[in-house]
């Protein structure tokens, strides 16, 4: 497991991001510590403008935002469903695996892992059922 540290951001950023999918030319990260020092040297090592969006304005980046409410329905409906939930943070790669599964109307009724890759997910056989339906992401209720 990586630490949260300014190396750990560093380092997953390299070896989660960078090795996979090759360099974008900006990003746009937050104010938190651990995007400031060797995150900030390997952007720079790697021709990456990196910018960061104004402090106490977390809305300037929606896309992010978005995803933290996605996040937060997905915990909630879950919690709601078992309220013995305490290891939640196992539950997260579900939760991401549903949503980049999921073919979204926003999406032009593609899932956004078919949109990365190209071709559709090999899923298991119990999820592959729900995940073929047309799911609008914009609904929150969908989430719950």
């Amino acid at each position: 497991m990586l630490d949260c540290s300014r190396e750990g951001a560093a380092y997953a950023f390299l070896d989660k991001v960078l090795s996979r999918f090759g360099a974008r030319t900006k990003i746009l990260t937050n104010q938190i510590i651990e995007f400031h020092g060797e995150f900030q040297k390997l952007c720079e090592k790697a021709l990456i403008n990196h910018r960061m969006t104004s402090r106490d304005h977390p809305k300037e980046n929606r896309l992010v935002e978005w995803m933290v409410q996605i996040v937060r329905w997905g915990y909630e409906s879950m919690v709601f469903k078992d309220f013995r939930i305490q290891d939640w943070d196992l539950q997260l790669p579900w939760l991401a695996m549903g949503y980049r599964f999921s073919r979204q109307a926003s999406l032009s009724y593609f899932s956004p892992y078919f949109l990365l890759f190209d071709y559709e997910p090999e899923l298991p056989v119990s999820i592959r059922r729900n995940a073929m339906a047309i799911i609008n992401m914009d609904d929150p209720n969908v989430w719950i």
